[in-house]
């Protein structure tokens, strides 16, 4: 019972806010998110692609092999090496970025900036994945040496592998392995209070016919989010309610 409350208590807290992001991505496989050691699979392969991009050219000596998920691997490890690689990367773009002149920023500029804030993404989110681990490790058995099931991965194994989340990690392991290292156009965040935050790219900013569909749909997206998590309000607010009846007015 007192884990069930926990989870509630979890699910109840994300309410206070919700987030709508409208993403551009190339190419999408439509898959839907795996267990969690697929899912870290998943991560560590598109940030390494990413960083690869962004990474500021080495000598072919310390150019630094291709991450496979077909190999074994301490995905804890691999994590670690991510995020030294992106704060490596973002030393590299901070001496590229230039203030603009006058609030107006050239293409290069832009794609520059946009660079920049990709691995910025992938720091935190490794961070945030470090959180995750030593949550993991804080509820092992006594004697547990670091997080065995994280430990010699690969996609043959993964679907036997049991890492077990709670409500609000697989929440957040889910965001991270849905934003990607994909181009975020537009967001919204409302929080229960009633305040509201939109952010966009600054060529959405811009009064072209792109950007009115992207806001259009990205404004559909809003309408949906907020229908349903009123819903979902209700329907956390009245299992509390039938749990304590006390809370009833």
């Amino acid at each position: 019972m007192s884990e069930v409350r926990d989870q509630l208590l979890e699910v109840a807290h994300d309410l206070f806010a919700i987030e709508i992001n409208t993403i551009v991505k190339p190419n999408m496989t439509a898959t839907r998110m795996r267990n969690v050691a697929h899912t870290l699979l998943d991560i560590i392969s598109e940030y390494d692609s990413a960083l690869r991009s962004l990474e500021p050219p080495a000598p072919a000596e310390s150019v630094i092999p291709r991450l496979s998920t077909q190999n074994e691997l301490d995905v804890e490890g691999e994590v670690r090496k991510l995020a030294d690689r992106a704060r490596s990367a973002i030393r590299y773009w901070q001496v590229k970025l230039a203030p603009s002149e006058m609030g107006q920023q050239s293409r290069e500029q832009e794609t520059t900036e946009s660079n920049y804030l990709l691995l910025c993404r992938i720091r935190d989110n490794c961070d945030q994945l470090f959180g995750l681990f030593d949550m993991l490790r804080a509820r092992q058995p006594q004697g547990t040496v670091g997080n065995p099931e994280l430990q010699k991965l690969n996609r043959q194994n993964a679907t036997q592998r049991e890492i077990t989340l709670r409500t609000g990690e697989r929440m957040q392991l889910r965001k991270i392995w849905e934003v990607g290292t994909e181009t975020v156009l537009m967001q919204t965040v409302i929080h229960l209070n009633g305040d509201i935050f939109t952010r966009m790219q600054s060529q959405m900013a811009r009064n072209t016919s792109e950007g009115a569909r992207i806001l259009d749909i990205h404004n559909r997206g809003v309408s949906v989010a907020v229908s349903y998590w009123q819903q979902l309000s209700d329907l956390v607010a009245n299992f509390f309610q039938n749990l304590f009846p006390s809370l009833k007015g």
